[in-house]
């Protein structure tokens, strides 16, 4: 579950944005829009705790997320939040199920290697297990990101701009998949766009 209340947020030198509050039971998903610059991967790195607020309170799975320490913060993020980043970051000289062991980690956590042939075998990537990350198309690199996000069985999924570049079928197919394993999870999708095509896949919208 997430609870925010009177979130503020302000850049050193730059815009400060002051968010409306967002409540979510468990399993519930969010559809965060609105135009570029009005805040909406500042809001999703809150969120991740990758950003801390300067005024208000965020609850993730009963735990007030404002009071951890930067380690605290960490610690609680690999074990509870997967991020979905727009530009995926891998580790372009190891493998697909050696950057699935970074993130392990890095993250501080474990996973069986059954955990890891499910999630791979769940996104249909399990025949790339081997290969270099450098060898594997856009659509399997994005697939390869949702993994390293889900591997640690998170209760919160965040996703930024995951259909920014794709055409309608593959826009379809990745909120589809991400809906899937969140759901196999029973975890909160939160996801942010300014692609309105994907609108009538969520129940919930924040419009920013």
């Amino acid at each position: 579950m997430i609870e925010t209340k009177n979130i503020y947020f302000k850049y050193k030198n730059g815009p400060d944005f002051r968010f409306p509050d967002i409540s979510l039971k468990s399993s519930e998903d969010l559809l965060i829009s609105g135009p570029s610059g009005i805040g909406k991967t500042t809001l999703l790195h809150l969120l991740g705790l990758l950003l801390s607020a300067k005024e208000g309170s965020l609850i993730i799975n009963n735990t007030e997320t404002s009071t951890l320490s930067e380690k605290e913060k960490d610690i609680f993020r690999g074990k509870h939040i997967g991020i979905v980043f727009q530009k995926p970051g891998f580790i372009q000289s190891l493998s697909v199920l050696e950057n699935i062991e970074a993130k392990l980690f890095f993250s501080k956590s474990s996973a069986t290697s059954n955990r890891i042939d499910e999630i791979l075998e769940r996104l249909e990537i399990s025949h790339l297990k081997h290969k270099n990350v450098l060898q594997l198309s856009e659509g399997q690199k994005q697939r390869l990101s949702i993994a390293v996000a889900m591997i640690n069985k998170p209760s919160v999924i965040l996703a930024d701009e995951p259909t920014s570049h794709l055409d309608d079928s593959n826009s379809e197919n990745v909120i589809l998949l991400l809906k899937e394993v969140a759901g196999a999870a029973n975890a909160n999708l939160v996801l942010i766009t300014h692609d309105k095509r994907i609108n009538s896949k969520f129940d919930k919208i924040l419009t920013l």
